[in-house]
């Protein structure tokens, strides 16, 4: 074999050209293929880092007639749920937040997990020092303790063990450290490092609160229990309950359900797609560039069929020519692949400069034992297919036609250049499909760029406030404090207009609520519309440049009077008052919870 090889190499040698044109081919296609694959690995494949992770499951509520695909969870489903469902070990209840944390100089604004106390536990996760929250510790009053990562730990406490029970500030309030988690502990694609408790209070827990909730739901499926059987138990525990909530037919006329499913398959559903996408793309160009390689190694095959034609009068057997070939095309697809292992290696450090990291799961995209088999595997894979028609040609050929070769009319000729023509239409072919898919992706993102927002994004610039809760627990010591942040930044040079939102547009974090039109009565089955809602307070609109079709914007001095007014867009107008005249109507928020009613007139700006 090691002989075999040598000549192989020495053949190679002999053609740099070929070798080199081959070579690069092979690189660049397999290189391509592995940077995509290390995305899908890491992204899609590769099991959450949690014992049994094939056994979470998240649940949401679905209100899909209301315009509401994917809802939070409430914690009285929480509580409601978690020890009656017989599919479930455990059930468990967070919610994502941002903290200040530290003190004096050196505050920082961190993101922050509230949990319930089996959050840990239906992970399948131990602190590797004291202990997790219990359910005395649930409560606001009570909720003063906190557990960290063991990055947070060294970081901040240069490891010391005596840590557990000293204090952590979040928001200007004292916390106590019970438990440090383990040192690779991270929750999906969270950068948390900060655990408090999900304090609430009976009335947050009462059934008035069953469908309004921002709380994400988790849970361990029990041994020998499916999605499919937990999804069936939550739909009777569901039906179930309906009856004694008062408003239960507006909640169906929404469409309510509650979904169950895998939790490592459901955080990352939405860049799945084109994740697959891209990866069928990058296999597209490697089957080009495999036709490439086999027309280029079929004209070395009429060049040598002389050469083989005479090995085989000398008594050389097929399986002595399938052999050589097999070898040179394994040796050239073995050092692509290699090459293209450093090729795409360079490329995924690129991804991760470019913000990779960013995508569900993406912070851990790198190059490992994995993606070197999936090189190796591959690159083998592939010599043998291409080492395919290579030897059918060689073998096929009549030993008498091969020694005629150089005739106009041989029959050696005539079949090397059908099979050469039929490579060179697949080649071609396979091209355009790939062009197509490129050009579709290309129109797809075009398009997506040419929406308009409803704003104006250029020259508009963003930064985030967090008012420390013990400083700022009243409505009014917050409203002073933006009054005079709004003062301050109106007045530094080159500011224009300057607003406060509670969340800004396209982050997907609102508020969302359903209303009620005062004197208008719903039709008979009409599910009610849900509407996400928005806090303003200063020139935001004129910051963000959305322009006004009907009434007045909100002003600073809106944000000080009693009577509760407000700003909808086209959409909202058009809903309810497809005719006009919608400024001056009332409507109440809430009309599914029932816990409280304001009312408000309206003034109507552009749809955003």
């Amino acid at each position: 074999m090691i002989t075999h090889l040598r000549l192989t190499m020495r053949r190679l040698a002999k053609s740099p050209g070929f070798t080199a044109i081959t070579l690069t081919t092979l690189a660049v296609c397999i290189g391509a293929n592995l940077t995509i694959f290390a995305v899908v690995d890491s992204v899609l494949l590769r099991a959450l880092p949690f014992p049994d992770a094939d056994q979470l499951v998240t649940v949401y509520n679905s209100y899909p007639k209301a315009g509401i695909d994917r809802g939070g969870s409430s914690l009285t489903s929480y509580y409601e749920r978690r020890g009656i469902i017989p599919a479930f070990s455990s059930i468990s209840a967070f919610r994502s937040d941002h903290a200040n944390l530290g003190e004096g100089g050196s505050i920082g604004r961190e993101e922050l997990f509230r949990i319930t106390p089996e959050f840990f536990a239906t992970l399948g996760v131990r602190p590797v020092a004291g202990r997790t929250f219990n359910e005395d510790e649930m409560t606001y009053q009570s909720a003063n303790v906190v557990v960290l990562t063991d990055s947070y730990w060294r970081q901040h406490f240069d490891a010391d063990p005596r840590a557990l029970g000293q204090k952590v500030r979040v928001n200007g309030v004292a916390k106590t450290i019970v438990g440090i988690l383990p040192q690779d502990f991270r929750f999906l694609s969270s950068k948390a490092q900060i655990f408090l408790p999900l304090a609430s209070d009976p009335v947050e827990r009462g059934i008035d609160r069953r469908y309004s909730g921002n709380a994400e739901m988790i849970g361990r499926l029990r041994p020998g229990y499916g999605v499919s059987t937990a999804q069936s138990q939550i739909d009777a525990h569901n039906a179930a309950h309906a009856a004694e909530y008062p408003y239960a037919k507006e909640v169906a006329a929404a469409g309510f359900r509650s979904f169950v499913a895998p939790l490592q398959a459901d955080h990352v559903r939405q860049v799945r797609p084109m994740l697959l996408m891209l990866q069928g793309g990058a296999l597209l160009l490697l089957i080009i560039g495999g036709v490439n390689i086999v027309n280029l190694l079929l004209i070395r095959a009429c060049d040598r069929a002389k050469e083989l034609a005479i090995r085989q009068s000398l008594g050389a057997g097929s399986h002595h020519v399938s052999r050589d070939v097999l070898i040179e095309t394994i040796t050239l697809t073995l050092t692509g692949g290699v090459l293209g292992l450093i090729f795409g290696a360079f490329c995924i450090r690129m991804l991760g400069l470019l913000g990779a990291s960013q995508l569900p799961l993406g912070s851990d995209i790198r190059v490992d034992g994995t993606l070197m088999f999936v090189a190796v595997a591959g690159a083998v894979l592939l010599g043998v297919l291409i080492a395919v028609p290579i030897i059918w040609f060689n073998v096929s050929n009549h030993l008498a036609n091969s020694l005629k070769a150089e005739s106009r009319g041989g029959t050696t000729g005539r079949g090397a250049q059908r099979l050469r023509n039929g490579f060179i239409v697949a080649q071609i072919g396979l091209a355009f499909v790939l062009l197509a898919w490129a050009s579709q992706l290309g129109t797809s993102l075009r398009r997506a760029m040419a929406v308009d927002p409803g704003f104006r994004p250029d020259h508009v610039l963003t930064g985030e406030v967090s008012l420390p809760w013990e400083s700022y627990k009243d409505n009014a010591a917050r409203l002073e404090f933006t009054d005079r942040l709004l003062e301050k930044v109106q007045h530094l040079p080159g500011m224009v207009s300057v607003g406060i939102v509670t969340s800004l547009p396209l982050q997907g974090m609102s508020d969302t609520d359903n209303v009620f039109i005062l004197g208008r009565t719903p039709k008979v089955g009409e599910p009610p519309s849900i509407n996400n809602t928005f806090g303003v307070n200063g020139a935001y609109f004129a910051a963000m440049g959305i322009p006004l079709k009907e009434g007045r914007l909100l002003e600073a001095a809106d944000s000080h009077r009693k009577e509760r007014i407000c700003v909808v867009d086209a959409n909202f107008a058009r809903h309810y008052w497809p005719q006009g005249g919608a400024v001056g109507q009332r409507f109440t928020r809430g009309c599914l919870k029932r816990t409280h009613r304001r009312q408000s007139p309206l003034s109507v700006s552009s749809d955003q």
